[in-house]
Order: structure tokens, then sequence, then C-alpha cells
């Protein structure tokens, strides 16, 4: 970790120290300004670029188990927040189901998934297997400076020491993160700052 990272992780623990960093000199500052501006103009040339259907979420689809994107606010692999739970069975299988008030948690220890419904419509989908990522490459396993410099942003924690919880509701993903690794990542419809107040 660079000296910044673990500032910025002090920071996020609560915790501050005494003396601030030191600063670059300002030529390797504005070096590191106009690199950054580069990327950014780079990117969004890129982005223009992509076909239209690969610039937004995508809708549900019929898919196999062998997808395995992360996409926060729409779906992991195969499983589409809002996809019925019959055709998620016609997806996944029946898997193991318990009762959780108001809907039904559906376990999936094969997929290493635990889907949540309720009214026969999927409303989160969590995993605990490395296999699934988002297009960043975040996945169980990550480092959470990954989760950070690629999906950081609005998010809330809960908790702290060496287990808490990274939530992004306006995104609509989630990770428990245990000793700066993701144990899970979930996936749950987007909230908008409106829906807040």
């Amino acid at each position: 970790m660079t000296q910044g990272t673990v500032f910025l992780f002090c920071e996020v623990q609560g915790v501050t120290e005494s003396t601030p960093p030191e600063r670059a000199p300002l030529s390797l500052r504005l070096v590191l300004i106009a690199s950054l501006i580069l990327l950014l103009i780079t990117t969004m040339s890129e982005v223009q670029r992509l076909p239209e259907h690969l610039q937004s979420t995508p809708p549900p689809t019929d898919v196999s188990t062998v997808d395995t994107l992360i996409v926060p606010g729409a779906r992991i692999g195969p499983v589409t927040l809002g996809l019925s739970t019959k055709k998620m069975v016609e997806v996944l299988g029946p898997g193991q189901l318990r009762p959780k008030a108001p809907g039904t948690i559906h376990l999936y220890p094969q997929f290493g998934m635990v889907i949540y419904s309720e009214s026969d419509r999927v409303h989160s989908v969590t995993v605990r297997s490395p296999i699934y990522k988002t297009r960043s490459g975040v996945s169980v396993g990550s480092d959470v400076d990954l989760v950070l410099s690629t999906l950081g942003k609005n998010y809330e924690m809960d908790g702290g020491g060496r287990t808490y919880t990274l939530h992004n509701w306006l995104e609509g993903w989630h990770m428990e993160i245990v000793d700066d690794e993701v144990a899970y990542i979930q996936v749950t419809m987007k909230v908008s700052e409106k829906d807040d107040s």
C-alpha cells in the first residue's frame, strides 16, 4: 500500500494521525492531475464509442448459469432483479427454500448464491463465490482498495475493525469486508436520492 492509501484507510476507520502526510512537489501534482484528465478524456471517448446496448444496464434476459457478471443494481450472473421466481427456478433449479417474512430466501450452495424474493419476484442476490465479478474485476476475495477505487463513490460503512459492510444504496451494491477482503457481494435495487427523504 502507498502512504496515501494507508492514510485513506485510517480515515475510513475513524483513526486520525497526528501529522498529515507530506505533500508531493507542485510539479509532480500537476503531472498527476494532467494524467488523470487525459485518462478521463480517453475513457469518455471510449464509452461514447460503445454500442448503445453496452452502455446501459442490461435488461432481464434468457441467460445460462455460466454467466458470471455482476452488474450493481441489476443482476448477478443469470439472476436479474425483478425476475420471476418461476423463471429463476427454470434457470437455476429449485434451490433450498427458507421463509423470511415477508418473502423467501432461496439457497443455491452449488452456485455460492443466496436469493431473496418477495411476491414471487427477485429483490436481492448475494454471492460468496469468487467466480462472479464486476466489469472492473471486483469479486469475493478482492482487496478493499480495488472496491474503493472502482466502486467507491457514495458508499456508507457499517461496523468497523476487521469486519465491516460497505453499502452503496444509489448504485445497488453491498459488500462485507473481512480483513481488507470482500467476503460477500449483494446486489439490490438502486435507491434514488429522492427516495431517501
